[in-house]
């Protein structure tokens, strides 16, 4: 390292500051400042000299700073539910890739069930738009806001003032037409509560309808208290009727997968399975889900571009639609022979 930086010129943080970086290249911090931002009045040659040196000293923006003076951060937050499920990850990349070819940088947080204000952990990150792919957050707070536009993938019943992204909930009526075709009778779908998420709650209640719609009594299987899974015991009782079991997302399929497999019941040869999701492993040959493959990628891209439309000054939202795919897998068993 230069000299002329002593070790604790980097301060408490450890990194090299601006002041650190102008007294190296041997320029005022204004000069610095403008190198580093590419603004005009500095020549090409001052320009490559600083960058060069704030390189070598490993120099980081303070973005906090820079967005407190220029009055924006080019920063869009997004609220999601798990970063470790496959639909969270492949939305976040997504978004993130096209916010990125318009200078926009993407702030990911993770919506809290014991947090009763969402609001104030997003908003702590000073972003100029907002994206809410989690169902466990409350709407109605962000409706309020009224200079950051919002933009929610999943639920398509948000409050007015709200764009909204999501799947056209198709796969529910063509997953319930194709486990009657293999002739099942006798249906348990896994009950998932709106007030813990707003998403799997209305679509557990949709594939409830279209069950019904069949002339079907659906056997009902509520959600367990405390996680994502089914009840165990309710979910015992009903396997001892039931020839399949209809879930509302790819992780809740697993999870009662795992349950069925430590009682000693075969997929799909005691009981079939189906999900809803169709990403990541769980959409892999392999695997053999059968489930529906959510257009998580083709959602992913019109909440970045509506939320880039929304802070470029356009201030009607929009409601958009995708169709999803059918992974015809291995665990739903034809049963007609029966």
């Amino acid at each position: 390292m230069d000299q002329r930086l002593s070790a604790s010129a980097h301060g408490d943080s450890g990194h090299a500051s601006i002041i650190d970086v102008a007294a190296v290249a041997g320029v005022s911090k204004s000069t610095a400042s403008r190198a580093l931002l590419g603004q005009p009045g500095v020549s090409e040659r001052t320009k490559e000299h600083v960058l060069e040196t704030a390189r070598r000293l490993g120099y980081v923006k303070d973005l906090r700073a820079q967005s407190l003076k220029s009055g924006r951060s080019d920063t869009v937050a997004i609220l999601v539910r798990a970063v470790q499920l496959s639909y969270y990850g492949e939305l976040i990349r997504t978004v993130q890739e096209t916010l990125s070819t318009r200078g926009f940088r993407l702030a990911v947080t993770m919506a809290d069930p014991r947090d009763d204000r969402p609001l104030d952990a997003v908003m702590s990150l000073r972003p100029e738009g907002v994206i809410i792919a989690s169902g466990r957050v409350g709407l109605d707070d962000f409706a309020d806001l009224s200079d950051v536009p919002v933009v929610v993938v999943g639920p398509d019943a948000v409050p007015p003032r709200l764009s909204a992204i999501s799947d056209d909930g198709s796969g529910v009526e063509a997953l319930i037409d194709l486990v009657v075709a293999e002739g099942h009778q006798q249906i348990g779908v896994i009950d998932f509560p709106r007030s813990r998420s707003a998403t799997l709650g209305a679509r557990s209640d949709a594939f409830i309808r279209a069950v019904r719609s069949h002339g079907i009594d659906p056997l009902i299987i509520p959600a367990e208290a405390d996680g994502d899974g089914p009840d165990p015991r309710a979910l015992r009782t009903v396997a001892s009727d039931a020839t399949v079991v209809v879930c509302p997302s790819d992780p809740i399929m697993v999870r009662t997968w795992e349950l069925l497999h430590s009682w000693g019941l075969d997929v799909p040869e005691d009981i079939s399975l189906t999900g809803y999701d169709g990403l990541g492993d769980l959409a892999r040959p392999v695997i053999g889900a059968t489930t529906w493959m959510q257009p998580v990628e083709a959602m992913g891209r019109a909440a970045a571009e509506e939320i880039m439309a929304r802070i470029g000054g356009r201030h009607e939202p929009t409601r958009r639609q995708f169709r999803g795919s059918m992974i015809r897998g291995r665990t739903l068993k034809n049963v007609g022979h029966v």
